[in-house]
């Protein structure tokens, strides 16, 4: 009976979650949007976005206007805004460039964590990055204790201090 009450929430998390990315617009310009889901992870819309320069915040602009109109709060990792590693795994391998951002609903039982990631070749000739295809991922999360444990160690803003963001459009 337990397993049974378990994959009915699991169930119920990931139709929330569904129907959350279902409705959520992306930026103009994205490429290849796509919605996928496993049996064990929630959800994942994924697409990509080519940036200029390759740093720019347009996305996480973009996704501040989304979510400010509904009073979520934008959180992200304190520290560095990219973090960087070799991933020898690719062949050939590159240099993974990556960032974090989270956007926590009022009521502070969903958040929405967003990833941007582009890559370019190593080592890398100490230029600008040549790659601006940024590839983002979006996955929203329920439950206010995965919620608490996920956004502890980063820093929130309050819905006010998001400005100058623009609001989204499919």
């Amino acid at each position: 009976m337990t397993g049974i009450l378990i994959a009915a929430v699991h169930l119920v998390a990931m139709t929330s979650a569904t129907s959350l990315l279902d409705t959520l617009s992306v930026p103009p310009g994205a490429l290849n949007k796509t919605i996928a889901a496993t049996e064990s992870l929630p959800p994942v819309l994924k697409f990509q976005y080519h940036a200029a320069p390759v740093d720019s915040d347009a996305v996480s602009s973009f996704y501040d206007g989304v979510f400010a109109k509904k009073g979520w709060r934008r959180c992200e990792p304190s520290g560095e805004k990219w973090k960087s590693v070799v991933d020898a795994n690719r062949s050939p391998t590159v240099l993974v460039h990556s960032r974090v951002l989270a956007w926590i609903e009022p009521s502070a039982e969903r958040v929405v964590f967003l990833t941007v990631e582009y890559t370019e070749p190593y080592p890398s000739n100490g230029s600008a990055p040549q790659n601006g295809l940024q590839s983002i991922r979006v996955f929203p999360l329920d439950g206010a204790a995965d919620v608490r444990r996920y956004t502890e160690p980063m820093s929130c803003s309050p819905p006010a201090a998001v400005s100058g963001a623009t609001e989204g459009h499919q």
